[in-house]
């Protein structure tokens, strides 16, 4: 077998973030009282979207993300005097909690943790993505979990994924793939730290262009080609 280590991200490969992210803005917005209507709610995405693009480019942290995208949020409303801290904290309580898996991500991880180890290296924050992963069954066939707010780079940084290769006890990265949904992060990261990668689309129809080893639209089919000879 040509793998030994599995680098995989969470949100969106093996956790349904799109009804997590959009359970948790209900939450916030019925506590504080705004609309729940998904034009406010795709305006939350953008601004939240921007503010991870600074991370991933080294211009904000994860402590000041957490805060600028609510504050941004209220002063793109014209709403003055909100509890800014009080909604991070909620929106990150909420989110926590939500663990549903994409589908086919259980027998995806039961099939390949079979044959080698699966370390999660995701761009997000800590308290979350532990909280998330230690009431999910997914838990039994994960080695270990890199998250970016532990480190001093996100993705596309190489950082999470050579770490996770030294914690494995991998020094060749072709020994390595990981797989991930988002071709400027995940499969950028790979690209940086010298290992093959996975292309996870969620069923959509394949990009154009990708610099992905192998793109796929199911997680079985992402199976078969990391478990191929």
């Amino acid at each position: 077998m040509r793998f030994s280590l599995l680098l995989c991200d969470i949100d969106n490969t093996i956790f349904d973030f799109r009804s997590a992210e959009r359970a948790a803005y209900a939450a916030v917005a019925a506590r504080f009282s705004l609309p729940g209507d998904e034009e406010l709610f795709a305006l939350y995405k953008a601004i939240n979207s921007f503010h991870w693009q600074k991370l991933r480019r080294g211009e904000t942290t994860s402590a000041r993300l957490r805060l600028d995208r609510f504050r941004d949020f209220m002063d793109a409303q014209g709403i003055e005097n909100a509890d800014i801290q009080a909604m991070s904290d909620y929106y990150v309580q909420i989110l926590g909690q939500q663990s549903i898996p994409v589908e086919g991500a259980e027998a995806f991880l039961r099939r390949v943790s079979k044959h080698m180890s699966v370390v999660l290296v995701t761009n997000g924050f800590a308290a979350v993505q532990r909280l998330r992963m230690r009431g999910s069954p997914l838990r039994q066939y994960i080695r270990d979990i890199l998250v970016s707010e532990e480190f001093a780079n996100a993705k596309p940084h190489p950082e999470m994924l050579l770490e996770a290769m030294k914690h494995a006890g991998v020094t060749d990265p072709a020994q390595a793939v990981m797989i991930g949904d988002n071709e400027d992060t995940d499969i950028l990261a790979a690209k940086n730290a010298g290992t093959k990668s996975v292309l996870f689309t969620l069923g959509a129809p394949p990009p154009e262009h990708t610099k992905a080893d192998f793109v796929a639209a199911t997680l079985k089919e992402a199976a078969d080609y990391i478990l191929s000879d």
